[in-house]
């Protein structure tokens, strides 16, 4: 009986410790299924380039995998975190793609993440045109960018205030790290325009800032000149307008254009026996006036030391009412072109107690009949010297499609002007690169700018100068892309000098301003 017991105790022990094992084994089973959620990039979001796609999971043991796809596709597993996928946009189409992770627990358990849709756009180049940029009597516009080589990637047109987008292709060969971007435009009386910029960056975006303007809505004004004194030169000035000349006043009465109403016009004289005077008519509206040169002023004048005893210079001072901005309308307030230097200095003249800041422009020629001069610029305060550049170049070769320079010394920027015939109707090509770009061809024309002359494709352009310019202030050529194009201010509100090196290939030296705007559009002077 003793033993029955025991062995009645002994199985329901064993009984007891086998269902307690069953029980433990039981719970040890893992069927939950771990969380994994997308945290970049969100929904409807925009990308280009190598995006980080991040994901989080946790399990209530552990991870084993996390896997990540595109468009259903696998793009990349990990096995720990952190877990964030490298994906290259750019061998995508530009187009919406759904973004999905899944996460394996070391159980086997899966789980899908939320699902992600974002828009691919990967572009080669966007230009913002604003604030008038292309005047809108000029009509249509033309943009197209190119590789360094000249190669034509893409054109578009477009008209006033617009932004232009081109897409990057993954059928492309091979997207290049820098690209050209040209604009083309022409004015009512046909002349044609076209500026390129060397060496901008893949993926770029810029903003093309007009600036004021004026070219319709004029008034015009008939004077009367008399008590005439002799006198070699003249100017006559609005705000947007301006005649002038080193010889005598023309046949009066003469027809002014004046773009603002009331306007002030000023009178410069360089008579022969007061020297430089002036004489202002404010408040003018439509009408004939009588322009007394009996109660002419003298001017103040400014010393220049120009640190040469040899050669001819040209000098343009404008004044400006307002320190604002220098990309409002100016007064040309005096003027003088190729004259020799007598000594070393040169005098400016201005009325006193009216403008509040200027803009100098001084040329400094070899001599009368040289094709090649030293140039500076200066906005603010006149300037109390003409310092020269310290660069130089020779040409190697002027064919457009391998023009090429050999330079010394220190610039930030490279530009050449090419021009097609004569000046009726002008068709010229600017071109600005970075200092490292001594070597180009003019980028290939797409099949649309033969609208804007015929001329552009019979003809071959001809180099008509080169120049090498200088920004004291700036540190690099990329840096003052950025002011122009990257940043809501102007040039010349920032950087107050630029200085430049210009040398003629041809003979047909003009002195058009080396300004650097950063658009396509120029001041609108009537006379």
């Amino acid at each position: 009986m003793e033993c029955r017991s025991i062995i009645f105790i002994v199985v329901l022990i064993l009984g007891s410790l086998f269902i307690l094992s069953c029980d433990s084994n039981s719970s040890d089973i893992d069927v939950t299924a771990p969380e994994i959620e997308i945290t970049y990039p969100s929904n409807e979001m925009q990308l280009s380039g190598i995006v980080n796609i991040i994901a989080t999971a946790s399990d209530r043991r552990n991870i084993g995998e996390v896997v990540f796809y595109v468009d259903g596709d696998s793009l990349a597993a990990f096995f720990e975190a952190p877990f964030e996928a490298e994906w290259n946009t750019e061998t995508e189409e530009n187009d919406i793609h759904v973004l999905q992770c899944k996460a394996i627990d070391s159980s086997g358990n899966e789980a899908l993440s939320n699902t992600v849709n974002v828009m691919v756009k990967n572009l080669l180049f966007t230009a913002n045109f604003t604030n008038g940029w292309l005047a809108p009597e000029n009509g249509e516009g033309l943009l197209f960018i190119s590789d360094l080589e000249g190669n034509l990637l893409d054109e578009e047109s477009w008209s006033g205030n617009a932004v232009v987008e081109f897409e990057q292709s993954p059928s492309m060969e091979m997207i290049p790290d820098m690209i050209s971007v040209t604009t083309i435009y022409s004015k009512p009386n046909g002349d044609v325009y076209l500026t390129t910029n060397l060496g901008i960056p893949t993926g770029s975006y810029w903003t093309f800032k007009g600036y004021p303007y004026h070219n319709n809505e004029l008034d015009q004004i008939e004077l009367d000149f008399q008590n005439v004194p002799d006198h070699h030169g003249y100017i006559i000035s609005s705000q947007w307008n301006r005649r002038y000349s080193i010889s005598g006043l023309p046949q009066y009465p003469y027809t002014f254009d004046v773009y603002e109403n009331p306007a002030d016009i000023y009178f410069m004289l360089n008579t022969i026996n007061s020297g430089v005077q002036y004489l202002w008519l404010n408040n003018i509206v439509t009408g004939n006036y009588q322009v007394d040169f009996v109660n002419l002023n003298p001017t103040l004048s400014k010393n220049i030391d120009f640190q040469e005893s040899s050669g001819s210079f040209s000098k343009y001072l404008y004044g400006y009412t307002n320190s604002v901005s220098f990309y409002t309308g100016n007064y040309l307030i005096d003027y003088d072109n190729g004259h020799s230097l007598v000594g070393t200095t040169v005098d400016v003249h201005y009325p006193p107690s009216y403008f509040t800041e200027y803009k100098t422009i001084l040329y400094l020629y070899g001599s009368e009949d040289s094709n090649d001069d030293y140039y500076q610029l200066t906005y603010g305060d006149i300037p109390d010297s003409f310092t020269k550049i310290d660069a130089d170049f020779s040409f190697v070769n002027a064919s457009q499609n391998n023009y090429q320079i050999e330079t010394i010394g220190t610039y930030d920027e490279i530009g050449t002007r090419w021009r097609i015939g004569d000046y009726d109707p002008y068709i010229g090509w600017t071109v600005y690169g970075p200092p490292d770009i001594n070597q180009y061809s003019l980028p290939i024309l797409p099949g649309l700018a033969s609208q804007y002359n015929p001329n552009i494709y019979n003809g071959s352009f001809t180099l008509n100068y080169s120049f090498l310019s200088d920004y004291p202030q700036l540190s690099s050529y990329y840096e003052m892309m950025d002011i122009l194009f990257n940043s809501p201010n102007y040039m010349y509100d920032i950087v107050n000098i630029n200085r430049s090196r210009r040398r003629y290939f041809d003979d047909s030296r003009s002195d058009g301003d080396i300004n650097r705007m950063g658009n396509g559009c120029d001041y609108f002077y009537g006379q």
